[in-house]
């Protein structure tokens, strides 16, 4: 009848008609595939695999094979009874009972994938076998297949007509079309030998890896199939939201179109546009490199222009921190990028995206946020903490590791890390490496022994330094020995505002922060002082950090080490508790940030004990080393005095040392386990000696528990608080208000000008 919606033979998803077909969903996929190797990507692709030790024409055409075949099982009369049963198609006595499709994928590829040739390493069988749940050696993934006495079996009409579609598009030479061999192995599976004949199989390959009986080192499997699955992952979630012609693979721009762009943003911010020999030097680079710049050098722009010199365009920008993740992730897209082509991956990305309305409740929004998680934009931007995971095989680690062939990867701020986390990013940086990719460090404090230890160990010898720049002076430093509680200090910041300047003050612990905004609102009117550390609610955080960043009504401003790194910000004059010198030049860099203020001043006092014993009690050489420093070169620093003062202060720092061998130990669990999953995140990218853990002041019950119900999920995050894992332990754990959804609602003060009401130091 005319208008009545043909159904398809054969589902592979719960849509009606064509959308629904298994034919097309294996097209789309088939599709997005011919995309990938159709691009100069695909360069990148084959000369990793190659130098693996994978032939290029063979991962050419067995992950060619992994894509057509990965659904195969769905053609089991329990999946396509369930599907109908979805879409309302009356099949009567039918047997819908759950069975994990992949099992009978894996049957059917089998023969094509480990028989024909016996002693290569089937990555792709793997591949299809994983594409769906976690995979580890005992198939924790498949227990309920594993209990079952009996399996469902495909049809020998359902294997043809599988194997039809699929040699449609392999050539024979490679895949032979003739099936009677496929019959004759698939005789020893029927209702009862099913399970015992795969885990056989199953053994036998496991068994051969283990032993490394096919030639290859752990390392080299581990790659091989993580680059195929996260492949096979990527063509399938793309193919499932029908995005297969209008994915970005790779980035539009071009290097002669960022110079423009880069010219225009400069002058619509009001300033006249003078190109940099800093941005020429980078945008001529071939190879790895460090680069060394001060704040207001344009570094981002400098990584942009150096990714965008090969023709293979595919970048990924690691930062410290959220907050830096999300300013960085905005200007991208506003200035340089187009927004299809920018991800943005962090823990709170999906808040972000809602605050900013890039996120509704939709599906194609929901797909963004996990594609965005698993690394598939051409741009990205994360925190480093995203990539490191995939050292662990934990969450999305092979479609991470598939997007980092041939890809530019810039890690920004690279002296900001533990040893613990150094080791790991220096690990990374090896897989980069192997997978084809080019590495990018910055830093505008990075010590000799740093660079030497990048050198030596991933060959980094390219430096690139911002000698333009090096000579500017924005600040003087000098070193006081009274604390900032001391009245002859406090005279000083007053005389400093009414002077009209604007005064920062920073400190090492929330309750020092707390005890001076109590001084300070009782001296000059409460609405000009603010202040901002860990310990208030994302909600409030947001709102604290837009008065700073665009509003000049704050000219007091009282915060902890939270300002260091993360805002766009800028003080006349600075005060600061004594920390590690890199840490005191991040914080100097909100101050005079714009070369804007006359005699701009950064003042450091003594570190307090609590501080000095807890939060840098593993840096009290270099505190005590800084100190010495200052006092010693007190007056107008420039650039280059700073290299070199933080140089002074790291001479004989030993970077490699046991925090650093902890995470050289972490960082081989991936290839200890091959191929296998970590379902859970058993290791940490960084050193937290007091973890943090959220938790939800009582005030705000009735509000997140109506935004659960909505199922507002990730707004709830705007009212979590973080605080030390030990401490919620110890006194707040036991004030857990009772709640439907287990919530940590705890009853505990909040002020939203103060924080926390905890005496809670961290």
């Amino acid at each position: 009848m005319e208008g009545m919606i043909m159904e398809p033979e054969y589902y592979a998803k719960a849509e009606p008609g064509k959308d629904g077909s298994y034919e097309d969903h294996i097209t789309r996929c088939h599709r997005f595939w011919q995309r990938i190797f159709a691009s100069a990507w695909a360069n990148s692709i084959l000369q990793t695999v190659k130098e693996i030790g994978e032939d290029e024409k063979a991962f050419y055409e067995y992950t060619r094979f992994m894509v057509l075949m990965h659904d195969a099982g769905k053609l089991i009369p329990n999946f396509q009874n369930r599907i109908k049963k979805l879409l309302g198609i009356s099949v009567p006595n039918a047997e819908d009972s759950l069975f994990r499709h992949e099992l009978w994928s894996t049957i059917c590829a089998f023969y094509h994938s480990c028989l024909v040739h016996r002693n290569r390493f089937p990555y792709e069988w793997l591949a299809i076998l994983g594409h769906h749940k976690p995979l580890d050696e005992g198939l924790s993934s498949f227990e309920r297949e594993r209990l079952e006495t009996t399996w469902p079996v495909m049809s020998k009409e359902e294997i043809q007509y599988a194997f039809d579609f699929v040699f449609d598009y392999l050539p024979q030479d490679k895949f032979s079309h003739d099936l009677q061999p496929v019959f004759e192995f698939l005789n020893l599976f029927s209702p009862k030998t099913s399970k015992r004949s795969f885990m056989k199989i199953w053994n036998l390959i496991t068994g051969r890896m283990k032993n490394e009986e096919y030639r290859l080192s752990r390392t080299q499997m581990r790659m091989l199939y993580g680059i195929a699955k996260g492949m096979l992952h990527t063509c399938d979630w793309i193919a499932s939201a029908k995005l297969e012609q209008n994915w970005p693979i790779e980035i539009s721009l071009t290097q002669d179109q960022l110079w423009e762009r880069i010219k225009n943003k400069v002058e619509q911010e009001g300033k006249t546009y003078q190109k940099r020999f800093f941005h020429q030097v980078c945008s001529e680079a071939d190879h790895d490199v460090i680069v060394i710049a001060p704040t207001g050098s344009g570094k981002t722009e400098a990584a942009l222009l150096w990714a965008l010199r090969d023709k293979q365009q595919k970048l990924m920008i690691l930062m410290p921190t959220m907050v830096t993740s999300n300013s960085l992730y905005s200007r991208l897209r506003k200035f340089y990028f187009e927004p299809d082509e920018c991800g943005l991956s962090h823990s709170n990305a999906d808040l972000f995206a809602m605050l900013n309305k890039e996120l509704l409740d939709t599906e194609a929004s929901r797909n963004e946020l996990l594609f965005n998680r698993a690394f598939m934009k051409p741009v990205m931007v994360a925190t480093v903490d995203q990539l490191l995971t995939s050292l662990f095989n934990t969450g999305f680690w092979t479609q991470k590791m598939f997007s980092l062939i041939g890809n530019h990867v810039i890690f920004d701020e690279i002296h900001a890390y533990d040893t613990y986390t150094l080791a790991l990013i220096t690990e990374m940086i090896r897989v980069i490496k192997k997978l084809n990719g080019k590495v990018m460090l910055m830093s505008a404090t990075m010590p000799k022994g740093l660079l030497k230890h990048f050198e030596e160990e991933v060959q980094i010898k390219h430096v690139i330094v911002a000698e333009e720049l090096m000579n500017r002076a924005r600040l003087t430093w000098r070193y006081v020995e009274q604390v900032v509680e001391d009245e002859m200090i406090e005279n000083e910041i007053k005389q400093h505002l009414l002077s009209g300047k604007r005064v920062a003050v920073i400190v090492n612990t929330v309750n020092r922060a707390k005890s001076l905004y109590n001084r300070w609102i009782s001296r000059i009117p409460k609405q000009n002082v603010l202040c901002y550390h860990s310990q208030f609610t994302m909600k409030d955080r947001l709102e604290k950090e837009g008065k700073l960043e665009y509003s000049t009504d704050v000219k007091l401003l009282i915060a902890t080490q939270a300002a260091e790194v993360s805002l766009d910000i800028s003080f006349d004059i600075m005060y600061s508790e004594c920390a590690p010198l890199d840490a005191l030049v991040q914080r100097a860099g909100r101050c005079n940030r714009y070369e804007e203020a006359e005699n701009a001043e950064m003042i450091i006092f003594p570190i307090d004990d609590i501080a000095y014993d807890y939060v840098y009690k593993g840096k009290k050489k270099i505190v005590d080393k800084t100190v010495e420093v200052i006092k010693k070169h007190s007056g107008r620093w420039t650039e280059r005095d700073t290299l070199a003062y933080i140089d002074e202060v790291y001479e004989g720092q030993i970077w490699k040392d046991a925090d650093y061998e902890e995470g050289l130990r972490a960082a081989q669990s991936g290839v200890k386990s091959t191929v296998f999953d970590n379902p859970v995140q058993v290791e940490k990218t960084r050193l937290f000696d007091y973890a943090k853990t959220s938790i939800i002041p009582g005030e705000f019950y009735d509000t997140v528990i109506q935004l659960f119900e909505q199922k507002k999920y990730a707004l709830i995050a705007l009212y979590e608080v973080p605080v030390s894992v030990a401490f919620y332990k110890k006194e707040l754990i036991s004030k857990t208000i009772a709640n439907p959804y287990h919530l940590p609602i705890i009853a505990v003060g909040y002020d939203p000008e103060q924080g926390l009401a905890i005496p809670d130091v961290f």
